[in-house]
């Protein structure tokens, strides 16, 4: 009786050894701007060569889990920043930690940025409403003081 307990005790921890080995590891952290060290909410960030794909909280912090132990690269975007790219090293069972700052691109203030919130992937010209644009042409000849008087101009769009 004792040996068949014996013996289960050590099957179990020899399975539980194993379950351990095969557990999936962890990365979080968090993306920051660089200049002014604030959080990037909705920041994407993807290790690449997988399919996971997460996005920030309002606080910056992401989790990534379910990973097998591997070298991984985290690529992280932001809109009007630099993608980061970052080696993680991470073992079975391990909660890597990660911290992102991105910086601006260079010579973004005055270009046109467009953006877009649908569903599903569309193309513009494609896409079932008007879509408007605002240039910098048209705030100049607006006839106010800020860009809040071409946006009153714009389609559909209510002060």
């Amino acid at each position: 009786m004792k040996q068949a307990v014996r013996l289960i005790t050590v099957v179990s921890l020899l399975a539980a050894t194993c379950a351990l080995a095969d557990e999936g590891g962890t990365i979080r952290g968090t993306v920051r701007a660089k200049d002014s060290k604030g959080p990037l909410p909705e920041a994407t960030v993807t290790v690449t060569g997988t399919d996971k794909v997460v996005t920030t909280d309002e606080e910056g912090r992401f989790e990534i889990t379910g990973l097998p132990a591997a070298d991984y690269q985290l690529q992280v975007s932001f809109p009007v920043h630099k993608d980061a790219f970052l080696p993680v090293k991470l073992a079975a069972g391990e909660t890597a930690t990660v911290e992102a700052a991105l910086e601006l691109e260079e010579n973004v203030f005055g270009q046109e940025m467009v953006v877009v919130g649908t569903k599903f992937p569309e193309k513009r010209l494609e896409s079932p409403v008007t879509i408007e644009t605002v240039r910098p042409k048209d705030i100049q000849i607006s006839g106010g003081a800020t860009y809040m008087a071409a946006l009153a101009k714009v389609k559909g769009v209510d002060f």
